[in-house]
């Protein structure tokens, strides 16, 4: 299953249970040269191509203001110790 289909099937259940879901991350290629963290919306989400599997998706809790911005800053900072490529992250952008 790919990362937009599970979001499909997530944002259903979710409007079956009449709760919103305002924030996904998903994450391929973790721990590889070419790593890809995306985060936002059902609709951000789905729009995004991770690849093939294996891709892990995230659905957080409500996150206070702080929780928000620090994994931004965290990722930005980031750098693959083994590869010359930066950590691809604009994942928390959209707060």
């Amino acid at each position: 299953m790919t990362i937009p289909e599970a979001v499909i099937l997530l944002e259903k259940m979710a409007e079956e249970k009449k709760i919103h879901l305002p924030l996904y991350v998903g994450i391929a290629r973790a721990g590889s040269c070419d790593p890809l963290v995306k985060a936002g919306s059902a609709d951000t989400l789905k729009s995004v191509n991770f690849g093939p599997p294996f891709t892990s998706l995230i659905v957080p809790a409500e996150l206070h203001d702080m929780e928000r911005s620090v994994p931004g800053d965290v990722c930005r900072s980031m750098k693959i110790t083994d590869c010359q490529t930066p950590v691809i992250c604009n994942a928390f952008d959209h707060a």
